[in-house]
Order: C-alpha cells, then sequence, then structure tokens
C-alpha cells in the first residue's frame, strides 16, 4: 500500500518501505497535490505555487518532468505505457487518486469529524503527528493556508481529547496537556477552561481559579479584554462549588472538510431537466462549434446511467478517412459486448464489415431492421447518442431515421447533436422525416454572464472580477469552448494579453507548451481529431519518453483527452482544425505521407484512413488507388454508397493506367447509380465509353455499355436527346460478339431499347423483343427483369397497355427478393389499371408500391406515387390539394437530378389538371420557358397554342404552329400530346389536325386519355365525340362510351361531362 505523511516531514512509504521523493521542488509537485486533497490543480495554478516570484521559460516541460519522475517513484511497476493510478492527469492540470486513509492528515481528518469519535480514537489522530503540517515547505502561500487550517483543527482536537479523558474521570491525566496547550496558545479560552475543570475535578479548587486569572492576565494584557462570559461563569460556579461541574462540558466538534467533487455542469439547467425526465422520443442538440453540444449530451448521459439507463454512444469522426458508418458501428459493437445480439449474422455489416448478398435496397432495409429489433430488444431503459450529426454519412442518418421510428413508444431515447452552422442536404433531409417525431430540440445558445463568470471560476479556480467578466463575456458571445480557452489564457498571461478570435487564443495557449510538444500536437491534429498513440510516436520519429512528455503537455493543459488507453482526441474539434490549419501545404503533405506509413504498418486494416492520408499526401499514387479501392468497397457492405463513389472517384483521380481506369469507372457508375446519381452515373459511363473505343477490346466495351443497368419506371436519360456515339458504340460491340443467344448480347440489345425509347425508327422496339426472347432462352431471371424493363419503355409505341399489364404481372413473379423489381411491377401494373379506367385496381399497386419504397427508402417510387397522388385528387375535384402534392413529388424527383424530369411532368399534370377545369390560362406562364428552347418545345408547342386559345388569344395560337403538324413522339406522352392536338385543331377550325387526331386516337378510345400514373384527363371517347361533331361524323356513340369508362372509373367530373355531351352534343 502507498500512504503518505505530510504531519511533519514529508515522505512515503509503499508496502512499508520509503519512498525517495527526489529534490526540493519535486517534493514541492508532491506536496501541493497532497495538499489539494484529492482535487485537480491546474497546471498553471502549479507552476505559479512552485515559482513564486519568477516563472522560468521552461517552468511548464520542468513540471512535467518533476511529475514524470514521482510516478516512476510511487508506481515502481508501472510500465511507461500504461495510464498513470497514482499522479494522474486530470485536465487542466493533474491530481492525486489515493484511498481514503493514505494520507495522514486524510486519516486525521477521518477520525477527528466523526461527532462520537472518543478519547482513544482522537488520540489515535493526534498521535498521527510528527511536528508542523507541511513544515520543510513553510513560507509557501498554499502550504501556510493549509497547514494553518490543519493545526486549527489540531488544536480542537487536543481540547476534545482532553474533554473526553476528563469524562471518563481521568482528570489528572488531561492536566499536563491542556497545561501545555494553554502556555502555547494563552488566548484560547477553551483550554483555559477545559483546565480549570480538570484542575477542579481534582481537587485542586486554588489551582483551577489561579488558571483562570492568569486567562484573564493574557487577554488583557494581548487584546486589551475581559474572558468571555463562558470563563466568567465557569470562575462564579468553581468559587459557588457548583454541583453541574462534576461534568464537563464538551466542545462542538468541528465541522467535516468537504469531499473533493467533481466540477459542476455549467449552465443549461432547465434544458438538462427536461431532458432527463424523459423517458422515451427524440432530442436534437444544436449550437454553433463550441456551444456544449458534446458536454450538454455527456450530461444526459451521466444522469441517466445514475438511474440505470443503459447507454450507447456514437461519434460521426469530425476528420477524413474514418469509415463509412463509423457511429453506427462504434454504438453497436459497444452494446453487443453487452448484450449479445440474437442473430449476429444480420448485423455483420457494422459489426465486422462480412458483406451482404441481395438487392441493394433489400439487404440494406434488412439492415436497418435488424439494427432497429437490436436496440429494441434490449428490454431497458436506452439512450442512444449520435454526436456530430453535420459530419454523418447519408447512411448513418438514413439508419437514425430507421431506428427512431422502430423505437417509437418504447423507453428509448434517442438524442443527437449537430452544428446548425454547417447545413447540409442529407442532414436536412433526415431532419425532415424526424421532426414529424416532434422531437425536443434543444438549441444551445451563449452563456449569460453570470454563468461566463461561473464558468471562468471553475477554469482558472478562483473567481474573476466582474469587469472581467463582462469583457469575456462579451468577447466570446458566452461560447463555452471559447470562455474556458479565454479563461485559461487570462490564468497564464492576463486579460489585458487575451485576443479577440478562438483560434488566436488556441494559439497562445499552445504557444506555452514546449517546442517538441507542439511540433507532435500538429503531427497529431494530421492524424485527425482522434489517433493512435503508437501511430503518432512513428510519425514523430522521437523517442517514447519525448512522446509521452509531449502526450501529456497536451492532456494537462485540455488540449487533449484520453478517451482509452493508448488513444489520444483533441478537446474540441476547433484546436485539431487551428493546429492542422497553420501548417503549410507542402508540411501536411508530407506528414500525412509519414501518417500513412505509421497506420499502414500498425493497422494495416484502417483502409478509409489509408486511403485518405495516402491522397493527401500526393506521393504514392498506387497505394492511394489501393486504399480508395479499399474504402470504397467497405462503404459499399455498409450500403454507403455515396461515401462509395467519394472514394471511386478519389482513385480515379490518381490512376493513369487506361485499363485500370476503366476497371475503376464502372464500380464508380454502379455506386452513383446506387445513390439516384443517374445523370452523373450517365456522364462517367459516357466518358468511359471515349476511353474504352481505342482499347479494341469488344469485351470491356460491352462491360462499359452495360455497367449503367438500373432498373427504372422512368427514362434513364435526358427527354427528347439522342446519345448517337452510345449507340454506334452499342452497335458496334453487337457485330464483335460471337453469334448466337448470350448474357453480354442481350444486356446491349436492352440497352438500345432504353436509349431509342421515343425514336422514330423500330431498332429499339424490336432491339427490345430480341432482348426478351433471348433472356427467356438464357433462362437468367436478372437477365429477363433488365430485358422486361427494356421492352416496357418501347410499349408506348404501338399503344401496349396489355402487354405492359403483362411486364408488370411478370416482374412481380421474377422480383423474388428483389424489392426494387417489386416495386416496379406494382408500379407498371398501376399504369396499366388506368389504361383500363381500373382505379380501385390501380389505387392498390399505388398503395403497395408507397409502402415498399417507404420502407426501404426508395425516393423515385415515391415520387412516382406522389404524382398519382396528386391525379387522384384532381378527379375528385380537388385541385388545390392535387397542386399541392404534384408539387410536392416534383420537389421529392427533383433532389435525384434525373434531367430535371420532374419539371416536365410537373408541367404536364398541371396542364392536364386544369385541361380539366376547362381553362388552360393559368398554365401560360409555365409554358413560356419550355417552347422557346430545350428538347421539349417541339413537342409542346400545340399544348401552348391550345392555352392561348384558352385564353382568347387564338391569333397568336394559329400563328405559334405549322401548317402542317409534325409527328408526335411516340412515348409516354404521346396519347395525351395527340388528344390535345385534335382539341387545337376543333379550337382553331383546322380540320387536317383534327382528322389527325381522330385517326391516331381511335384504338385508344376505352382508355383515358394520357393514362402514364401522372395524367388522365377524361375519356379518350370523350375527345373522339368533340373531334367527330367537329369533323361531322357521329358522336353518340363515342359519348356512350365515355360514360361507360367514366362510370368503370367511377370519376364522377367523367360521367357528368359524358352526359353532358349526350344531352347537348353540340355544347
Amino acid at each position: 500500500m502507498l500512504t503518505f505523511r505530510v504531519l511533519g516531514p514529508l515522505a512515503a512509504h509503499l508496502d512499508g518501505e520509503p519512498v525517495a521523493l527526489g529534490r526540493p521542488r519535486q517534493r514541492s509537485v508532491l506536496a501541493r497535490l497532497l495538499a489539494a486533497g484529492g482535487r485537480a490543480v491546474p497546471v498553471d495554478r502549479l507552476i505559479d505555487d512552485l515559482y513564486a516570484h519568477e516563472v522560468p521559460p521552461k517552468a511548464l516541460a520542468a513540471v512535467q518532468s518533476y511529475v514524470s519522475n514521482l510516478r516512476r517513484a510511487l508506481e515502481p511497476g508501472r510500465s511507461p505505457r500504461a495510464p498513470a493510478g497514482v499522479l494522474v492527469t486530470q485536465p487542466p492540470g493533474y491530481a492525486l487518486r489515493l484511498e481514503a486513509g493514505a494520507v495522514d492528515a486524510w486519516r486525521f481528518e477521518s477520525i477527528v469529524s466523526d461527532p462520537a469519535a472518543g478519547h482513544e480514537r482522537l488520540g489515535e489522530a493526534l498521535a498521527l503527528w510528527h511536528g508542523p503540517a507541511y513544515q520543510e515547505f513553510a513560507g509557501a502561500h498554499w502550504a501556510d493556508a493549509e497547514a494553518a487550517r490543519l493545526e486549527e483543527l489540531r488544536l480542537s482536537t487536543v481540547e476534545r481529547h482532553a474533554d473526553a479523558v476528563i469524562r471518563l474521570g481521568r482528570a489528572a491525566a488531561a492536566v499536563p496537556d491542556l497545561e501545555r496547550l494553554a502556555a502555547e496558545h494563552p488566548l484560547r479560552e477553551g483550554a483555559w477552561a477545559l483546565l480549570a475543570r480538570a484542575l477542579y475535578r481534582c481537587g485542586r479548587q486554588g489551582e483551577a481559579l489561579g488558571a483562570l486569572r492568569r486567562a484573564r492576565a493574557h487577554l488583557a494584557e494581548e487584546l486589551g479584554v475581559d474572558p468571555g462570559p463562558e470563563l466568567r461563569r465557569l470562575e462564579e460556579d468553581i468559587l459557588a462549588q457548583a454541583a453541574h461541574l462534576s461534568e464537563a462540558a464538551r466542545p462542538p466538534a468541528p465541522a467535516a472538510r468537504p469531499a473533493a467533487v467533481a466540477q459542476p455542469y455549467v449552465g443549461r439547467r432547465a434544458e438538462l431537466a427536461a431532458v432527463t425526465a424523459m423517458r422515451g422520443g427524440v432530442v436534437l442538440v444544436s449550437g454553433e462549434p463550441g456551444a456544449g453540444k458534446t458536454a450538454f449530451m455527456e450530461q444526459v448521459r451521466d444522469t441517466l446511467e445514475g438511474e440505470g439507463w443503459t447507454v450507447g454512444w456514437g461519434r460521426c469522426p469530425e476528420h477524413e478517412g474514418a469509415p463509412a458508418g463509423w457511429a453506427w458501428a462504434e454504438l453497436l459493437r459497444e452494446l453487443a459486448a453487452r448484450f449479445p445480439p440474437g442473430d449476429p449474422e444480420a448485423l455483420a455489416p457494422l459489426l465486422s464489415d462480412t458483406p451482404v448478398r441481395g438487392d441493394v435496397p433489400g439487404a440494406r432495409f434488412r439492415l436497418h431492421r435488424a439494427v432497429g429489433a437490436f436496440v429494441t430488444a434490449i428490454g431497458r431503459p436506452l439512450l442512444l447518442v449520435l454526436d456530430d450529426l453535420h459530419r454523418a454519412d447519408a447512411e448513418t442518418l438514413a439508419m437514425l431515421t430507421h431506428v427512431i421510428g422502430a423505437a417509437a413508444g418504447l423507453p428509448v431515447l434517442v438524442a443527437g447533436s449537430y452544428r446548425h452552422t454547417e447545413p447540409n442536404d442529407h442532414l436536412a433531409d433526415a431532419l425532415a422525416v424526424i421532426a414529424a417525431r416532434e422531437p425536443y430540440r434543444v438549441e444551445l445558445d451563449g452563456l449569460a454572464a453570470p454563468e461566463v463568470g461561473e464558468l471562468i471560476s471553475l477554469t482558472c479556480g478562483r473567481p474573476a472580477d466582474a469587469a472581467t467578466v463582462a469583457e469575456i463575456a462579451e468577447r466570446t458571445g458566452g461560447n463555452p469552448f471559447f470562455v474556458r480557452e479565454t479563461a485559461r489564457l487570462l490564468d497564464a498571461e492576463g486579460v489585458v494579453a487575451v485576443p479577440a478570435g478562438v483560434r488566436d487564443v488556441l494559439r497562445r495557449r499552445v504557444a506555452r507548451l514546449p517546442a517538441q510538444a507542439r511540433t507532435i500536437l500538429r503531427q497529431s491534429a494530421v492524424i485527425g481529431r482522434e489517433s493512435d498513440v503508437d501511430v503518432l510516436s512513428a510519425v514523430s520519429g522521437a523517442d517514447e519518453e519525448s512522446v509521452l512528455a509531449a502526450i501529456e503537455s497536451g492532456l494537462v493543459t485540455g488540449l487533449l483527452t484520453e478517451p482509452e488507453a493508448g488513444r489520444l482526441r483533441f478537446a474540441h474539434v476547433l484546436i485539431r482544425d487551428t493546429l492542422y490549419d497553420d501548417l503549410s501545404r507542402i508540411r501536411r503533405a508530407r506528414l500525412h505521407l509519414r501518417v500513412a506509413r505509421a497506420i499502414e504498418e500498425h493497422d494495416p486494416g484502417d483502409v478509409a484512413a489509408l486511403a485518405h492520408h495516402y491522397a493527401a499526401s500526393a506521393a504514392d499514387p498506387a497505394k492511394a488507388a489501393r486504399y480508395a479501392r479499399l474504402a470504397a468497397e467497405q462503404a459499399e457492405r455498409r450500403f454507403a454508397h455515396h461515401e462509395a463513389a467519394v472514394l471511386w472517384q478519389q482513385a480515379l483521380d490518381v490512376v493513369g493506367d487506361p485499363r485500370e481506369r476503366l476497371e475503376l469507372t464502372l464500380s464508380l457508375v454502379s455506386a452513383l447509380a446506387n445513390t439516384g446519381r443517374l445523370v452523373t452515373a450517365r456522364t462517367h459511363r459516357e466518358r468511359a465509353l471515349r476511353d474504352a473505343l481505342p482499347l479494341d477490346d469488344p469485351d470491356l466495351l460491352a462491360r462499359v455499355i452495360v455497367s449503367f443497368e438500373v432498373p427504372t419506371f422512368w427514362s434513364s436519360r435526358q427527354y427528347g436527346t439522342l446519345d448517337t456515339a452510345l449507340i454506334e458504340a452499342v452497335e458496334q460491340a453487337l457485330t464483335r460478339l460471337p453469334p448466337g443467344d448470350g448474357t453480354t448480347r442481350c444486356r446491349l440489345l436492352t440497352t438500345l431499347a432504353f436509349e431509342l425509347e421515343g425514336e422514330p425508327a423500330d431498332r429499339g422496339y424490336l432491339a427490345s423483343q430480341e432482348a426478351v426472347a433471348m433472356a427467356r432462352r438464357l433462362g437468367d431471371p436478372g437477365l429477363l427483369v433488365l430485358a422486361l424493363n427494356g421492352r416496357l419503355h418501347q410499349t408506348f409505341r404501338y399503344g401496349g397497355h396489355e402487354e405492359r399489364a403483362g411486364i408488370g404481372a411478370e416482374l412481380l413473379r421474377l422480383s423474388g427478393s428483389d424489392v426494387t423489381v417489386e416495386v416496379l411491377g406494382h408500379l407498371v401494373l398501376m399504369q396499366a389499371a388506368i389504361n383500363r379506367a381500373e382505379l380501385t385496381v390501380s389505387d392498390r399497386h399505388a398503395e403497395r408500391a408507397r409502402q415498399l419504397a417507404d420502407r426501404y427508402d426508395m425516393p423515385l417510387p415515391l415520387a412516382v406515387t406522389g404524382f398519382y397522388d396528386g391525379l387522384r385528387a384532381a378527379l375528385r375535384g380537388d385541385y388545390d390539394t392535387a397542386d399541392a402534392r404534384y408539387r410536392a413529388a416534383a420537389e421529392l424527383a427533383g433532389r435525384l437530378g434525373m434531367w430535371q424530369h420532374e419539371a416536365g411532368l410537373l408541367l404536364l399534370s398541371r396542364y392536364a389538371m386544369h385541361l380539366m377545369r376547362g381553362d388552360l390560362t393559368p398554365v401560360l406562364p409555365d409554358l413560356e420557358p419550355y417552347v422557346t428552347e430545350g428538347p421539349w418545345r417541339e413537342q409542346l408547342l400545340e399544348l401552348h397554342a391550345l392555352a392561348l386559345c384558352h385564353a382568347g388569344r387564338a391569333g397568336e395560337a394559329r400563328a405559334l404552329v405549322p401548317a402542317e403538324p409534325v409527328p408526335v413522339r411516340r412515348d409516354y406522352f404521346w396519347h395525351l400530346l395527340t388528344a390535345v392536338r385534335g382539341l387545337l385543331g376543333v379550337a382553331l377550325g383546322d380540320r387536317r389536325r383534327a382528322e389527325l387526331a381522330y385517326d391516331a386516337l381511335l384504338p385508344l378510345s376505352p382508355e383515358p386519355v394520357g393514362s402514364t400514373g401522372y395524367l388522365a384527363v377524361c375519356p379518350t371517347a370523350q375527345v373522339l365525340g368533340d373531334l367527330a361533331a367537329f369533323l361531322g361524323r357521329p358522336a353518340e356513340p363515342h359519348y356512350r362510351e365515355a360514360l361507360e369508362v367514366g362510370e368503370r372509373a367511377d370519376v364522377r367530373l367523367w360521367t357528368d361531362a359524358a352526359r353532358a355531351r349526350l344531352t347537348s352534343p353540340r355544347s
């Protein structure tokens, strides 16, 4: 056991053997810490106490050296890398962690603080004294104050001990000690009273009165006062020989010295109380850098842990080079170690980076569900904290929203913090989803002036005057981190020297460190917010003792923390950023290379960090590419496809070999497609195609072409444009493939089907037929799904709604566990049901697609069903709701960046809605941009002209359109555009237009106009009736069919319109 003596000469013993404590100043460090009673002594205060008159330039280094020597002496068996257990670093200084009885002064106080302590225990306490407390440090202000306090406690104890001895009837034994006490401290009236009583109890009444007369004389001579009431009454009682003098009075026991306590949390009391009172739900904590978000979360954690809650904590890394999904991996690994999951394989992508099979949305959803099931099955109150969400990747946020939903109504409190000053699209989307759960929001503003003063006092160990508090509050805006750092600098240099900016404050604080410590902290900043001590040692190249001394400097000054043995963390990201940003670019690059090599040696599995550091070093492109590739694959295993795309691009940026670049591009295209960034994916595919053509490798060319395969309900290219280079490359690749069936040939044919959608020639239509037939012969279900998807986009060429229904049904049969295919099947069947005017059936398929898309986080199908919801509202005559839903669906689709398809769909949807209402005037302003330029221009001229007619501007309409109508593009808008052509013919009295439209629409008579899933203006038969009436042909049969279609669809707007025409054909 390790024990210390301060009640007399300073000494220490380890298991009974004396410990050499070194030279005087080193002994002073130990004594100063012992005097603090277990509390931390700030290093600046320690330096001031050691060097009372003049602080030398290297004072901090000297203190660290003393601490290091003391640690070796007090813990001789501890290895240099093991954390100290006795003399510990506790920012902003040092403290001693000792057992309660390890220090004689502490044992003394423990005994005498017991009011029931008897004469034996009090005697044991007094026996601990071997001389004046801290006697060798007399003259040091800190020692004198503590020694005086202990001496007063000793004197009171001598009096208590004497009183206890008197009470036991041993008054004579008490007299010598009391005579000595009274002689040494003649102004202590209590000592004279006890001496007089003891003498009286011994039968020495005269001597008792003599003691009281001596007391009166000392008081009069030294203070010029008479004795107090107690001595005067005692003198009277002795003269009267009062009976009660046989019982000695006990002086009050001294108050116990307060135990060391943790520093209190400053401010935010109401918010903290509100959050810790919650028993589930969501908490969002926001604020600027340094506002105390993490500290607030830690207070919530500590409070709830004290109430028996289980806590899982995940940090979103505040530096580059961390693995994707790290926050959830950290949180889940911590919880899984305490609560082994029932199905660890389901959590494998986050617990062990194990890849999973299956389609991406399905596998991703199963992982989300597994995480939700695991945390909700723990079966006890649970706090889940995700710190620094502003740095979270898209998949981390998606997991968060799922877990919040899974935990709803359970005793699970999910808390997230983020900087509101650093918004990003992924976080904004997640917060929008979380808003539906009505989270409790804590917005951390600056501390008020009284709280700033409290924080300064805690940081510096002494209060600041009101003017200083006001100045710091004004400079810092009450930002707790800025206040604390400013206060530390204030404590060292004075308020006049304190700069105004937090980074300047940090620079000044760092400048006070020894030179080698500054260097090593900068090297740590290059590693990141957190670093491994082994890696840092390797990067520095210094000997272990120097590295540990530098780390100690950072720890003791509060610039670093030690989250676990062997790891360091900057106390705040602003400290790391300041150190890093102050390095020149060339120095950063060289340090990144040293960091990369050190990590490669000590932790080669940290591929994300290796990718970051090798890329930042710009010194070894081969390794930069290799680790970027490995990190991208790791990200994909965690379904973090956004991060994977960044890493594939990072690898691509440093690779020069054409074939290797193409391989990387194929992976990049796949990752981009999985994020829904189809425009960017297609752009990269186009570049890869240009690079592949000169290599004269038909297999590689084919792989590049088919790298962009995404089952989709919408077109996967810019509307109305044709990529002739791609079409030529496909045809070239087809001619160079071996004859006969083959997977590559089938995929190339499917590419033609997608790329030639709506084009005049039949090549795409025929290619889609051939691809489907070939896929059936090859017996590959996945290949058949792709071929059917390509065929779907060609069915609009010649009507084809019955074929679409068949494709939708077959896609559902082929989907298996592939949710993407299942959703596509339901959307196709939704569309086919609209074609048949069976809207109750289309409702069922739309709802199922919506449920799946919502569950598996698939935004494009949600946009499609959103447009469908707008259509259904319009058909009910609720046009305001329809307009709102169309706009919401377009906004959702717009986030995917799909060639602005959503803008065209919004325009056409609203156009169709106003056409139902019979007045297109409101959409005229929306049409203007599209009819002046762009791929939609030619297709929309007649829509614009009809709107002009509704506005009474028929002359302008007639001048706008060519006399001879141009062919309408044969795609999903053909039906609506052809109907509009006919209606325009009627409005302008143009028989040619009306006849063309009538003949084209006649085969589609049983269907609604424009039945794409977003547009269904009216029964086609209704338009045919109007055209027939205009052309002088029988109209009534058409109106009767329109009535049947309206009744089948159960749309009153349609049935009313048909009946009106039947009643008044010329209206």
